[in-house]
């Protein structure tokens, strides 16, 4: 698992949301050794699901300029080598280190340049080597399957439908849907379920009920 796939995970909202500076300030200004003009940075890192239990970062941290950013413009300033830096074997290290063995968060905050006074800004679980993730967990669909194949999590779905509802009027056709999630989830290597694409539709039902 890359940086850059970790980014992708993200939704589109998240990404293009501009974070704001002068309110971050104006919510931390009673923070000790908190300045009026503090800087802002966009910071990166792996967590259990509590924060205040274990975290390390990943990303440094990334200059936000007063009058904002989203994030995916803040993610344009890390190189291709950054972007594309393999981080099992840190996420391995970490939960050892921990004696770890639940859910990985990837956590982005705005904060201080020493992680202080922060906002956390966006998550996303984790998968591990297998492309699973929890079946339990509130932040994606029951994805992990005891084949280890991937199943699209509620995140594929939606980012899929969105792209075709931008030239769509009306109702989008599921199996539209589904052709673009199958893909996506191609281009990124990721070997599908076999019934993936009636599991997930059922999943999707299931969610609008």
């Amino acid at each position: 698992m890359t940086i850059r796939e970790l980014i992708e995970k993200l939704t589109d909202a998240d990404l293009d949301k501009k974070i704001d500076v002068v309110a971050w300030r104006e919510a931390k200004k009673g923070n000790k050794n908190f300045s009026i003009t503090e800087q802002a940075f966009l910071g990166g890192a792996i967590s259990e699901l509590k924060t205040s239990e274990g975290y390390e970062y990943i990303i440094d941290n990334i200059p936000i300029p007063d009058a904002g950013a989203s994030i995916r413009e803040l993610f344009k300033k890390l190189s291709d080598k950054e972007l594309d830096r393999d981080i099992d074997d840190t996420i391995a290290k970490w939960r050892e280190k921990k004696s770890y063995t639940g859910i990985v968060f990837f956590r982005l905050f705005l904060q201080k340049d020493d992680g202080r006074s922060y906002i956390e800004l966006a998550k996303v679980e984790i998968p591990d080597k297998n492309n699973q993730v929890d079946s339990t967990s509130k932040d994606n669909m029951n994805n992990k399957i005891e084949t280890g194949l991937y199943l699209p999590t509620k995140e594929d779905f939606e980012k899929a439908y969105r792209k075709l509802g931008k030239t769509h009027k009306q109702e989008v056709p599921i199996d539209e849907v589904l052709d673009i999630v199958e893909a996506n989830l191609t281009e990124k290597g990721l070997m599908l379920h076999e019934n993936w694409r009636s599991i997930t539709e059922q999943n999707m039902s299931r969610e609008g009920d």
